[in-house]
């Protein structure tokens, strides 16, 4: 089961591709206040990375809080 997880909920951001239970890709960054301009390209680079389709996910997890409410709902 290949899922792409999610966090935006501190001033590091964090996103990474799992499969059962593995980590294959991840890439943090610590830029404060910049995750809605470099989430997405962040995202479509692990993915390319580990030459995996987004078709390919099973799931998308995100994290839930705490945090604030715009970290969040960018993640989300």
């Amino acid at each position: 089961m290949k899922i792409l997880v999610i966090d935006t909920s501190c001033k590091t951001s964090m996103a990474a591709l799992t499969e059962n239970g593995n980590v294959i890709s991840s890439i943090a960054l610590n830029d404060n206040k910049t995750h809605s301009v470099k989430m997405l390209p962040s995202i479509e680079y692990i993915l390319d990375a580990s030459g995996v389709d987004p078709k390919e996910l099973e799931a998308i997890a995100v994290t839930n809080g705490p945090g604030s409410y715009t970290g969040l709902r960018i993640g989300v």
